[in-house]
C-alpha cells in the first residue's frame, strides 16, 4: 500500500481488516518510517504481528502481517524480500511466502533473482506450495491478505 504513512490509508485499512479478519498478508511499499512503524501497526492492523526489512530500508518497503492462529517462520529478509513459512494452526495449511518488492534497477533485480533462485533451491525439497507476491513497477500498488479457512 503505497504511503501507508497518511492517516487516511490507516482508517480505510482498519476498517476492511476489522470487516475481512484476514489472518495473513502483507503491504508493500508502505512509505513508513522506523519511529511511526509500531504505532501505525497497533492502530491500523489492530492485534497483528509484523516481520518488516527496515533493516535493509528507512522505509520499510515490505510488511509481512499476521495474527493469532498463524505461525510465521522467517526464512530469508533483504532489501527487495521477505520469505518465511507460514503455517495455519486451525487447519493443515503450510506455505512458504516472498514479499517481493523489486526495485527499478536493473542490478538490484539481478540481485533479487539470484535470492529466489536460492531460496528454491533451500527449500524445494520441503514440497510445500509457494505464494510470491510482488510489487515491480511505482505504478501498480499491491495490497495482498488472505482469509484461510
Amino acid at each position: 500500500m503505497r504511503g501507508f504513512n497518511k492517516p487516511r490509508k490507516h482508517e480505510a485499512l482498519k476498517k476492511w481488516i476489522l470487516a475481512s479478519k484476514p489472518l495473513f498478508g502483507c503491504l508493500l511499499e508502505t512509505r513508513v518510517t522506523q519511529e511511526e512503524h509500531s504505532g501505525i501497526l497497533s492502530s491500523s492492523l489492530p492485534g497483528r504481528k509484523a516481520i518488516t526489512n527496515y533493516d535493509y530500508h528507512r522505509l520499510g518497503r515490505i510488511w509481512v502481517c499476521w495474527t493469532e492462529g498463524v505461525e510465521i517462520t522467517l526464512l530469508f529478509k533483504s532489501a527487495q524480500d521477505i520469505t518465511c513459512a507460514v503455517k495455519v494452526s486451525q487447519s493443515t495449511t503450510s506455505f512458504l511466502f516472498s514479499a517481493v518488492y523489486a526495485t527499478n534497477f536493473v542490478s538490484d533485480r539481478t540481485v533479487l533473482w539470484d535470492e529466489i533462485r536460492a531460496t528454491q533451491a533451500a527449500y524445494s525439497h520441503l514440497s510445500i506450495p509457494w505464494e510470491i507476491t510482488t510489487k515491480s513497477c511505482p505504478q501498480v500498488n499491491t495490497l495482498v491478505l488472505w482469509t484461510i479457512g
